[in-house]
């Protein structure tokens, strides 16, 4: 198992997480616009409890969308900031393929499901996308998207024929569940499942630390709408 440390600013709360062999060590902040304050201390906080230097991590792990446009830029400038101080690579992991894992690391004895992670996007739009979850592990079925609710359950209600469907994240708190099983609507993406996505990634991404480290530490954020629209969106959270 690699050592990672992964930062997830994409929600209203964010998280960090270090994993290490069989161990991880974990912490959360809820406070509403605070991941800019928060999020370094608790890097430090971790580093500590794992008697471990930045420098011996194998990669720093960030969620880059959708979500938050102001959180997903804090979290990528930390991340890539962290990575190339200590010349480390980058992982940007898709917030809703975290939402899926966390839901499979919370749900070991599930499986045949199709798992529909949502995120409200406001402005009557939410992003979304859908994993297949067999006993081989996730596997995308349906990409991540935006778009209004209702075209997010036309394209469901198409697909869904014999497949049962487990709804994930606060996007469905603005559509309608009926074509749901079951709906986990207060999940949140975590940088647990995020580090572990991650580790899975890894080899692919960075076979060796003597590979390129600028293009390793440079991660696009996702976020699926321009950012005029984006721009728009943030002045009606703040009002």
């Amino acid at each position: 198992m690699p050592k990672i440390l992964a930062l997830d600013a994409s929600t209203e709360v964010c998280s960090v997480a270090l994993i290490s062999s069989d161990e991880n060590w974990t912490e959360t902040c809820d406070q509403p616009r605070s991941h800019a304050k928060v999020l370094l201390p608790m890097v430090d906080r971790l580093l500590k409890a794992s008697g471990l230097e930045l420098a011996e991590l194998d990669a720093v792990a960030v969620t880059n969308g959708p979500g938050s446009f102001t959180g997903i830029r804090i979290g990528l400038g930390i991340a890539q900031g962290l990575a190339y101080g200590a010349k480390l690579p980058v992982v940007g992991v898709d917030t809703l393929s975290v939402l899926a894992q966390g839901y499979c690391m919370s749900h070991p004895e599930r499986t045949n499901l199709t798992l529909v992670p949502a995120l409200d996007a406001r402005m009557a739009e939410v992003y979304w996308a859908a994993y297949q979850l067999t006993d081989s592990g996730l596997s995308a079925a349906i990409a991540p998207s935006v778009a209004a609710p209702e075209a997010m359950l036309d394209r469901l209600n198409a697909m869904s024929a014999g497949k049962e469907l487990v709804g994930l994240g606060h996007g469905w708190q603005v559509a309608d569940t009926a074509v749901l099983a079951e709906v986990h609507a207060a999940d949140i993406p975590s940088a647990l499942a995020l580090a572990t996505v991650a580790g899975d990634q890894l080899p692919l991404i960075a076979p060796s630390k003597e590979a390129n480290l600028v293009g390793l530490v440079s991660v696009e954020p996702l976020y699926l709408r321009n950012e005029i629209s984006w721009n728009k969106r943030e002045r009606i959270r703040e009002q």
